[in-house]
């Protein structure tokens, strides 16, 4: 069964590549900020994870941060299903998003002090994801004043572009996340007449494939994805 297209929208920190082989799988393919353990990367076992942040109003100390169990996950599962079980025996007080596959079974998950909740497909085989929450129960106390409206706008316009595209290879679904004046900055340039701390920039552009156990990694923006040279990172 081929991997269902995955579509991730995130704003990252400096790539970062740290190895361990610890008696578990090996990675290192990851993308984490600095000083964090783990981010988006893919595992010798062939298990995908694309990371994004989110904001819950119970979200506080005292579980395993979900960076730390991004870590865990890449450690230790050799599937998607086994990445979920770990998660769900895992106690947590902060909030994220995991989209978990390997070359069978894809799945986006919602991830809050409130529960893991399932979120669907936004098409066949399509998975999107910006900033916020995409099911009810951790939605109801989300904190919406961290990424939105901006999160919303950006999901609803790449919704909308998706489903008028017929997009299927990584360079015409890359396209699909290139935005201009006027536009949701899916492709985000910083403001730099924001304040400190809201001059949001797409620093990394990454493309993990489960089946060769690689991550392809640009440091750059998406609209730089054909200008740019990429880096290619084997678990």
């Amino acid at each position: 069964m081929p991997v269902p297209r995955l579509h991730t929208d995130v704003g990252a920190a400096p790539v970062g590549c740290p190895e361990s082989a610890d008696g578990g799988r090996t990675f290192p393919p990851r993308r984490p900020a600095h000083g964090i353990l783990a981010k988006i990367g893919v595992n010798s076992a062939g298990l995908g994870l694309h990371f994004n942040i989110l904001g819950h109003r119970d979200d506080r100390v005292g579980g395993i941060p979900v960076h730390v169990l991004a870590a865990l996950v890449l450690e230790e599962a050799d599937n998607a299903d086994q990445a979920r079980q770990i998660l769900h025996d895992s106690p947590i007080t902060s909030s994220g998003s995991f989209m978990l596959f390997d070359t069978q079974r894809a799945v986006l998950l919602d991830i809050s002090p409130a529960g893991i909740f399932e979120a669907p497909q936004v098409a066949e085989g399509t998975y999107l994801r910006t900033n916020h929450f995409l099911t009810a129960v951790p939605a109801e106390h989300e904190k919406s004043w961290l990424y939105q409206p901006d999160s919303g706008e950006r999901h609803a316009f790449l919704r909308n572009r998706l489903a008028h595209s017929n997009a299927a290879t990584d360079d015409q679904l890359l396209q699909q996340l290139v935005t201009g004046p006027g536009e949701p900055p899916v492709t985000c340039i910083p403001d730099m007449d924001s304040p400190m701390g809201r001059r949001w920039a797409s620093l990394a552009t990454v493309v993990l494939n489960p089946g060769s156990r690689t991550a392809r990694v640009l440091d750059g923006t998406p609209a730089e994805h054909t200008t740019r040279p990429w880096r290619s990172l084997q678990a």
